[in-house]
């Protein structure tokens, strides 16, 4: 295939530029520390806006990037808390469920043979 017109560098105006570089992280990067640092310090460098704006998507792209990291170990960290804590507690509450249903069924049982006794002694 040949050249298009979008193999060449992007023209951008300073002034989107700059609303990009001025625009706080929204959430969840607003929670990031370290980008919440390092922003105002590239806002205020003395390297030039492209390289600025450079900067500035590469350091957003990096806290997206290690804000999913961080939920993947979470959620790593959270499964496994459940597998050798939580899940032998839950399991052993079920049990104690089912054993109660087990007790409610059988004295339903015993009950609904007393009636049938009842019934058929009558009849």
């Amino acid at each position: 295939g040949g050249a298009t017109d979008d193999d060449g560098p992007r023209l951008v105006s300073t002034a989107r530029i700059w609303k990009a570089l001025l625009r706080p992280p929204s959430a969840p990067l607003s929670e990031s520390p370290t980008l919440l640092r390092l922003l105002p310090h590239l806002r205020s460098c003395s390297r030039d806006l492209t390289w600025k704006s450079a900067m500035n998507a590469e350091l957003r792209r990096l806290a997206h990037s290690e804000l999913r990291s961080r939920e993947r170990r979470r959620r790593r960290a959270d499964l496994e808390g459940w597998r050798t804590q939580r899940r032998g507690e839950e399991l052993e509450r079920l049990y104690e469920v089912r054993e109660t249903f087990a007790a409610r069924l059988d004295a339903a049982e015993e009950e609904c043979r007393r009636w049938e006794r009842l019934r058929d002694g009558r009849v």
